[in-house]
């Protein structure tokens, strides 16, 4: 009997949330799930948004998900986690990522960065936990491993073998990147566990 997972990622253009999705795709179908995912990307390439939708399962019939029925969110930047927060069921579960960009656009002076953008939000209607990821992009000394950090911490939510996980990133990651893969793959599993 396998488990469902309707999981959503959601961050800004650059962060590596489509591979990230791959990754996460290509893991659950080694491990034997049938697997559907898509994608919504808006001018990704100048920091736009950028949300990915994987649903695995014995059998899936559509990728997409209703809002309201996500079991997982994974947010790989601050405000898109409160922006994706409507995704989720009620007790569902989500990782959002303390990493803040800002779009190009909204770089303007007299413009900053909300630090309350959850305040309004009953947050206890989720599992919700947030992890500094920029105290771990710097302890792992390379910024653009987020999205190993982001599936590692999902790993921990899900019944899955993690070794299957790790294999695909390091199978996907590019050459010589190993190393910092591995390292940052063990960082996001400890912010969660």
């Amino acid at each position: 009997m396998y488990q469902a997972y309707d999981i959503v990622m959601a961050g800004v253009g650059g962060q590596g949330i489509v591979l990230a999705s791959d990754i996460l795709s290509e893991t659950f179908i080694r491990l034997g799930f049938d697997v559907k995912k898509s994608e919504t990307h808006g001018m990704a390439q100048r920091g736009g948004v950028v949300t990915s939708f994987v649903r695995a399962a014995e059998k899936v019939f559509s990728p997409s998900i209703p809002e309201g029925d996500t079991d997982i969110l994974i947010a790989f930047e601050y405000l898109e986690g409160r922006r994706a927060l409507g995704f989720l069921k009620p007790g569902g579960k989500a990782i959002i990522a303390e990493t803040r960009v800002i779009p190009p656009s909204a770089n303007l002076p007299g413009n900053s960065y909300p630090d309350d953008a959850y305040d309004d939000i009953d947050v206890g209607a989720w599992h919700i936990k947030f992890i500094n990821t920029d105290k771990a992009l710097k302890e792992v000394g390379n910024p653009k491993v987020i999205n190993t950090i982001m599936l590692a911490a999902l790993s921990v939510l899900l019944d899955i073998d993690k070794e299957v996980l790790k294999s695909v990133i390091l199978q996907k990651a590019p050459k010589g990147t190993a190393q910092v893969n591995e390292t940052a793959f063990q960082k996001g599993i400890s912010l969660v566990s």
